[in-house]
């Protein structure tokens, strides 16, 4: 049988979406543990859909999540699952924030209630 594609349950709309470079230097981690740290990145609001590229894998620490936080602020999730402390990449990370459209709500139910002026919108408004 060929791939009948991609099995979506509900619709998701896209308010807007940025890609954002941030210097980061990030504190150690200690052995065997998750430690997260807060990152400020201007613009970003809870509820926002975050994921993170580092700037390489140079040490055997991970970014296990990122999420907003509050306003302007992500938390990083890094990993150690090694047996000595060691201090994530620093560097340029950048994040893909995606901000969903519309907010949800009781009054709005995703994928059956839609918004006249779903869709992108333009850098200009």
């Amino acid at each position: 049988m060929a791939n009948p594609g991609p099995n979506i349950v509900a619709e998701s709309l896209t308010r807007g979406q940025a890609v954002v470079s941030v210097s980061f230097t990030a504190a150690s981690v200690a052995a065997a543990t998750c430690a997260d740290q807060p990152v400020t990145v201007n613009g970003v609001a809870v509820g926002d859909a975050v994921s993170v590229s580092p700037p390489a894998f140079a040490t055997a620490v991970a970014v296990a999540s990122a999420t907003v936080t509050a306003a302007n602020t992500i938390s990083l999730r890094f990993v150690n699952p090694t047996a000595g402390a060691l201090v994530p990449t620093a560097g340029t990370y950048l994040f893909n924030i995606t901000r969903p459209y519309p907010a949800a709500s009781s009054v709005t139910d995703f994928g059956v209630t839609k918004p006249l002026n779903a869709g992108a919108i333009p850098l200009s408004s």
